[in-house]
């Protein structure tokens, strides 16, 4: 009997360690998650693509015209930009501003980046638009549905920087000019009609303050005061309905 009982417990031992050692023991498809999660690389940062290069569609340069003659320079470059934005202008205009220190040797004064949607080249002109004696510079920066419209970004010199400031509402003037009698700028649009507009520089805007438009057979002479509110003085009948005419005053009309 005792050697019986001495057998049992001896099988019931058995089957005890086997169910822990069975219990130890991962299943295989624990064994295979558990594989792949150590193997697994780990992520890598995404890396962005290098922005396309500038790409210089035009230079310009100048010693002799802006500013104080022979001791300032300007180079402007029409470069087309290296990404693509919807609705912003494709090309920039970068300009570099110099001035001559006591050794004679340039000096970089300032750096200028204006967008730029023209289709034509620059074109830049020198001439005086604040009536200081010394030449301002423009160039084409636009292309208006009306070919008769050129808008030009204007850069006044300020001889007290010695530096460029610029107008940066100048390409919403078509055909700058400036108005010695008046000392004023002036701009010639053409639409529908057309419009003589006469402006001051204010800071680094310009300003309306006067404009004769001829349309629908009449033409018009509107005053507008330092708060924008437009008051018309003068309303005639046009005689020739199909002249343009560039006014050079508006009180009285010339």
């Amino acid at each position: 009997m005792k050697r019986n009982l001495a057998i049992i417990l001896a099988v019931l031992v058995a089957i005890s360690c086997n169910s822990e050692r069975v219990a130890t023991v991962p299943a295989p498809e624990l064994a295979t998650e558990l594989q792949n999660e150590t193997a697994a690389p780990e992520p890598t940062p995404t890396q962005e693509p290098a922005p396309t290069p500038r790409q210089i569609l035009e230079t310009y340069s100048n010693q002799s015209k802006v500013g104080r003659r022979g001791k300032n320079k300007i180079e402007i470059d029409i470069v087309k930009r290296g990404e693509f934005r919807t609705y912003h202008p494709d090309n920039l205009a970068v300009i570099r501003f110099y001035s001559k220190d006591q050794n004679q040797v340039w000096k970089l004064r300032q750096t200028l980046e204006i967008p730029d949607d023209s289709l034509a080249e620059a074109d830049p002109q020198f001439q005086d638009f604040n009536g200081d004696g010394l030449k301002d510079v423009t160039f084409i920066s636009g292309t208006a549905a009306r070919g008769a419209n050129e808008m030009r970004t204007l850069l006044i010199y300020d001889k007290r920087s010695d530096k460029l400031i610029h107008i940066e509402n100048s390409a919403e003037f078509p055909n700058l000019e400036y108005s010695r009698k008046l000392n004023c700028i002036t701009a010639w649009r053409f639409y529908g009609g057309t419009a003589t507009d006469f402006a001051r520089i204010v800071g680094n805007r310009l300003v309306t303050f006067a404009t004769v438009e001829d349309f629908d057979g009449y033409r018009t002479v509107t005053l507008t005061d330092r708060k924008g509110r437009e008051r018309v003085i003068q309303r005639d009948k046009l005689a020739d309905e199909n002249a343009f005419t560039r006014y050079t005053n508006y009180r009285p009309v010339e």
